[in-house]
């Protein structure tokens, strides 16, 4: 019963005062953070993750006009061609779906999750991502924070597309002796689910 009145009250106040204030108000914010600490930090530890950075930075030399070029050809292709598909089958990406799809208290609340090189290029990927290139958004500068590295959450939105509510959470990816971010890592959770599981 307190889930579902719970369900009702995030449903309402996020059709009635937006997305960044429904996060805003209770324990909802409050459990993501502690998901994020617990669980997605260490996600973007694991060595899987590191290396894959570590290796995908090697090549991360191209200018920026190459970049939109790519995005550009990213965006184009409807389906997943062999290009895309080496982001989604690579062994980190074999490891960010062994993640998304554990099942905690039956459901999994994890929509997606991608990695980010030092430029802001897609590593690997669960699900194929709108854009090569995240380097211009808030989930890769915030998180990466010119090698600082935080956490950032997004503000809530609804995707038509898989008709749920959903939030971004970023996180950096580190060099374990450094200490400095080296790539970035982003995690989408379908609130409805998470609400229901983890409150």
């Amino acid at each position: 019963m307190k889930k579902i009145v719970f369900l009702t009250v995030l449903a309402i106040l996020l059709i009635t005062t937006g997305h960044a204030q429904a996060l805003e108000k209770g324990p909802l914010l409050n459990a993501i953070k502690r998901t994020t600490e617990e669980k997605i930090i260490k996600w973007a530890k694991n060595p899987i993750v590191v290396n894959a950075v570590k290796e995908a930075n090697i090549e991360a030399t191209r200018s920026q006009d190459e970049i939109i070029r790519l995005d550009e050809k990213w965006r184009q292709i409807e389906e997943v061609d062999e290009w895309i598909e080496s982001y989604l089958t690579n062994g980190c990406a074999d490891y960010l779906k062994e993640v998304q799809n554990k099942k905690e208290h039956g459901a999994t609340v994890y929509a997606e999750i991608f990695v980010m090189d030092k430029q802001g290029c897609i590593v690997a990927e669960t699900d194929k991502t709108s854009d090569f290139w995240q380097g211009d958004e808030d989930k890769f500068i915030k998180s990466f924070a010119n090698g600082k590295g935080d956490i950032f959450i997004d503000e809530a939105s609804y995707d038509e597309s898989t008709g749920i509510y959903s939030v971004q959470v970023s996180v950096p990816v580190l060099d374990a002796d450094s200490g400095r971010a080296i790539g970035a890592m982003t995690v989408g959770i379908d609130l409805d689910l998470f609400a229901s599981e983890e409150l």
